[in-house]
C-alpha cells in the first residue's frame, strides 16, 4: 500500500492548483471524509446531485498524495 503514495510523488511535485480549487488540510482520522462530502454537496449539489450516487468520494475529492484509484476493490 505504500507505494501508493511513493509512486505518487511527481505528480505531487507537479501539481498545479487551480484558482477554484478548494484544499482540505486536516489529520488522520479526524473527519476529513465527512468534510469532503459536505464540500462536495456545497459545491456541486443543486447543478449534479447524481454526483453522490454516481462517482465515489475518493473520485470526487481525491487525495492529493495518493493514487487510490488504481487500488482494486475488494
Amino acid at each position: 500500500m505504500i507505494h501508493h503514495f511513493t509512486d505518487n510523488w511527481e505528480n505531487i511535485r507537479n501539481f498545479q492548483a487551480r484558482p477554484d480549487d478548494i484544499l482540505i488540510a486536516t489529520y488522520p482520522k479526524a473527519g476529513t471524509t465527512w468534510v469532503s462530502y459536505i464540500l462536495d454537496l456545497l459545491y456541486f449539489g443543486q447543478t449534479a446531485p447524481e454526483r453522490q450516487t454516481s462517482l465515489p468520494i475518493y473520485e470526487r475529492v481525491p487525495f492529493l498524495e495518493s493514487d487510490f484509484h488504481i487500488i482494486p476493490p475488494g
